[in-house]
């Protein structure tokens, strides 16, 4: 893979991590069970609202760049959109696996 590629992809890489790293720890304070939202509530009912709330935010903001247009005008988006139609004519068919994109 070519070098603009190799940044592209890790640009993308690391965009996709650190989302789901900000969704693990979502599931963790507020999707294991109800005791853990209690004991949350009890100790400090403001703060973890808030963050709650920055979090869903947050990935949500997240989620919807990464699925954006490849590009707005005269800026291109780092999207999976933008990385399926960047390399589409370099890839071969892989044994029938690949699909033109409509």
């Amino acid at each position: 893979m070519d070098a603009p590629y190799r940044e592209l992809f890790a640009a993308l890489k690391t965009e996709i991590v650190d989302l789901h790293l900000r969704w693990i720890i979502y599931r963790q304070l507020y999707g294991t069970s109800e005791e853990a939202v209690d004991v949350l509530n009890r100790s400090g009912s403001n703060v973890f609202f808030l963050l709650q709330q920055l979090l869903l935010d947050d990935c949500a903001l997240r989620l919807s760049k990464l699925t954006d247009p490849a590009d707005q005008g005269k800026v291109a988006n780092l999207s999976v959109v933008l990385r399926k139609y960047s390399i589409r004519d370099e890839l071969t068919p892989l044994h029938g696996l690949h699909r033109p994109v409509a």
